[in-house]
């Protein structure tokens, strides 16, 4: 009886870089036989995923396994891609399936329940583990699906820090054709201006430009915090989406807001509800501090405004 040829350490380490999934291929290339293979799937050692494609811990394999299985199908030159890829930079919460992959347009391969091919001519070069279309390319490919949220996937993957304004506009340039170019563009001049989320959008349009008050400076650094809108450089307003701003979030907002205070610099602080559905009072309750301050004024009445009292034209 011949003894049973044990797994070659290349293997394990690959299947390790791989979140225990191999090919064929690999193994073969490795150093492990056919019989080999055939015995662990028949132990149930390793599950096979697809023919030529194995999961070495058996079982049932997790997303990211499904993920780096799909990347092999699609050959040497496969990426993750889209919401599969978005998932991985951080940017999509969930892991969805059919789990999508780039491959270029001449790969002959179809489609599988868990897996979708998307051909390209010119894909981008891979990032990542497992390999994945860059942070730039895959936003704007989720902009030209979903271009109602076009300002949440540019915002989310800025918030990464992985990719830049210009970073994505430099992705931007290189497409020949892309859906919704100029709002694309818009969103990402906001950004340079300091305009960071949907809600600091608003707060610009409805309450800021609408009724005359001055510009703020914006996302502005100290040694400590940054602030989203300074105005005569005293004056903070800090706009709290839901994000960061619960549980230990407003903890900090308060230490951040005591610190601010205790150098002479006052914060007001706006929500959702606040900009969306009362702009008018927010920008009266703004500009009554701004003219204590020395703003000169004079506060403008909106279309949405009722009444405008003189008081606050006036206020000390």
């Amino acid at each position: 009886m011949h003894p049973r040829q044990p797994i070659p350490p290349e293997v394990l380490r690959l299947a390790g870089a791989q979140e225990n999934v191999v090919s064929r291929e690999q193994c073969l290339g490795l150093g492990l036989t056919r019989s080999v293979i055939n015995r662990l799937l028949g132990q149930n050692t390793w599950s096979a995923l697809e023919p030529g494609l194995y999961y070495t811990l058996g079982g049932e394999a997790p997303w990211i396994s499904w993920a780096w299985a799909a990347v092999l199908a699609g050959g040497d030159q496969g990426l993750l891609c889209r919401r599969s890829a978005a998932h991985l930079w951080g940017i999509h919460p969930e892991a969805c399936e059919p789990i999508q992959v780039l491959i270029p347009e001449e790969t002959r391969i179809t489609d599988r329940s868990r897996w979708e091919f998307i051909r390209s001519r010119h894909p981008p070069k891979a990032h990542g583990s497992p390999p994945r279309t860059p942070l730039a390319d895959t936003v704007l490919d989720l902009c030209a699906i979903q271009p109602d949220r076009t300002a949440t996937w540019i915002s989310q993957a800025l918030h990464t820090r992985r990719t830049t304004e210009s970073g994505i506009a430099k992705a931007l340039a290189q497409r020949q054709r892309q859906p919704h170019r100029r709002l694309i563009e818009a969103i990402l001049q906001q950004h340079s201006e300091g305009v960071h989320s949907e809600l600091e959008r608003i707060f610009r349009r409805d309450v800021e430009r609408a009724h005359g008050l001055p510009t703020g400076r914006r996302q502005i650094r100290d040694e400590y915090y940054c602030t989203d809108v300074e105005y005569l450089g005293t004056l903070i307003i800090e706009l709290d989406g839901r994000l960061g701003h619960e549980g230990l979030g407003r903890f900090r907002d308060m230490a951040r807001d005591n610190h601010h205070l205790v150098h002479g610099r006052p914060t007001m602080r706006y929500g959702w509800p606040d900009v969306t559905e009362q702009p008018c009072e927010v920008a009266r309750q703004i500009a009554a501090v701004l003219l204590r301050l020395g703003w000169a004024g004079p506060l403008l009445s909106c279309p949405r405004c009722r009444r405008m009292p003189d008081v606050v034209n006036h206020a000390a």
